[in-house]
């Protein structure tokens, strides 16, 4: 080899040493580990800012904890902080420590939080605290509503998402006697490994309580034809229109499990509009509740539907198809990818809102490893009918007709941040 062929041989080494060190630069940056392995939490673009990541990706090898709702209540019931937010927001956050600690977990476990405010103005008070909260590389994903919550004078509320807890072979229901509440109510569920299940909202009509008990029902008789039942139920998400009515709802969801430790349950209060009434069947305005489930699931080695590479997007004989979302998907053991409620331009009309979230989207699950093909479960909180609509048309022509995720889409009073009108929260499958 003559002098310029080893001039140029050790140009391209030092070029691709170079490249090589801008990439893992560039991917600390972008994406971090809790731990380094294989069988962890990913958090994509952490932001110190906010203590919060835009996305995170949980190993399929990980059991999954979904919390209750908690409020800023001590054991006893009283309201921590009434006229305090900052102690409102911490009483709660220690709630949800308290519930994660009954299956072997903690703050670090977190892969989503789901925060309910009174006001914008709570929600950035929030921000602010999980800033100084989550200051090491563990940063969740988070997601704002707001809304108003079933406690007078109560400001903020959570739900969580945590892996790494304690390993079940099923699910598990678990009551934290550390926090209040009825003792079968549950405060936390373990899903174990394997397949989970997300079931779109259903809706029975009638008034609040007749049309709670009838959707409860409904939904269960769904998850029979999956081949689960109630004991496979790890949260039950219910939207209705009156949250000063929370205690007579959970009572009637609570009827239905009997014996059975009650999963963990969150209520959202909706605000009524027009283009989002239901009405029953003799064509009278019902007093409408929709309900949500996630569940464990259980793998069918005879049924041809069910590819093990994919989620699977299914529809209950007895419930009608609507264009835009699935009733029903099962999704195999895999890696799942969270993100936080995306927000479009405050400057920018309802489309262009609504496509702001969607290219942030795109950026979030190609560095997950996914795409828009494996969504499996998306929460759209929209404050205007101009938005839920350009949302419709939107996700039609992003999304696969035959791949649409299940999802719940709910009027509210607002999503954490001042002139915006929509927020969309995602969950995907991270294809192997």
């Amino acid at each position: 080899m003559n002098s310029e062929h080893r001039l140029f041989a050790a140009f391209l080494v030092l070029l691709v040493t170079m490249l090589t060190a801008c990439t893992q630069k560039n991917s600390d940056t972008d994406e971090k580990s809790a731990d380094g392995n294989e069988e962890s939490i990913r958090y994509i673009e952490p932001n110190a800012a906010t203590g919060t990541s835009m996305g995170t990706v949980v190993s399929g090898k990980l059991p999954l904890a979904h919390t209750g709702q908690f409020l800023a209540l001590d054991k006893d019931g009283k309201l921590v902080g009434t006229d305090n937010t900052g102690q409102q927001i911490q009483q709660v956050l220690k709630n949800v420590r308290l519930a994660l600690t009954e299956v072997g977990a903690g703050l670090e476990n977190l892969v989503k939080l789901n925060v309910y405010v009174a006001s914008n103005e709570v929600a950035e008070q929030v921000r602010t605290y999980f800033a100084d909260t989550f200051t090491g590389e563990a940063k969740p994903a988070v997601s704002f509503v707001v809304t108003k919550l079933p406690r007078q004078k109560a400001l903020v509320a959570m739900d969580a998402v945590a892996a790494g807890v304690e390993a079940r072979d099923q699910s598990e229901v678990l009551h934290a006697d550390s926090l209040y509440g009825v003792p079968n109510r549950g405060h936390v569920a373990i899903l174990p490994v394997g397949e989970r299940v997300y079931l779109s909202g259903q809706v029975d009509p009638g008034d609040l309580l007749t049309a709670t008990r009838g959707t409860i029902e409904s939904l269960h008789g769904t998850l029979a034809y999956l081949g689960l039942s109630a004991e496979d139920v790890a949260q039950v998400k219910a939207y209705l229109p009156d949250a000063s009515r929370v205690d007579e709802v959970e009572k009637v969801i609570a009827e239905y499990y009997r014996e059975k430790p009650v999963p963990p349950v969150v209520f959202v209060e909706w605000s009524e509009g027009d283009y989002l009434r239901y009405l029953s069947t003799d064509g009278e305005k019902a007093t409408p509740i929709e309900i949500s489930l996630i569940t464990s699931g259980k793998a069918s080695t005879e049924d041809t539907t069910y590819a093990r590479d994919s989620p699977n997007y299914l529809t209950y004989p007895g419930l009608t198809d609507y264009p835009g979302y699935s009733r029903i998907v099962t999704v195999p053991q895999a890696d799942l990818v969270y993100t936080s409620g995306l927000y479009g331009g405050p400057s920018r009309d309802a489309a262009g809102q609504v496509q702001d979230i969607f290219r942030k989207m795109k950026d979030i699950l190609k560095k997950a490893g996914s795409d828009f093909d494996h969504l499996v479960k998306g929460t759209y909180y929209v404050t205007g009918e101009e938005s839920s609509d350009k949302l419709g048309d939107i996700r039609k022509d992003l999304f696969n007709p035959d791949r649409f995720p299940a999802s719940d889409k709910m009027p509210v009073r607002g999503v954490g941040e001042k002139e915006v009108t929509i927020t969309i929260e995602m969950v995907g499958m991270v294809p192997k």
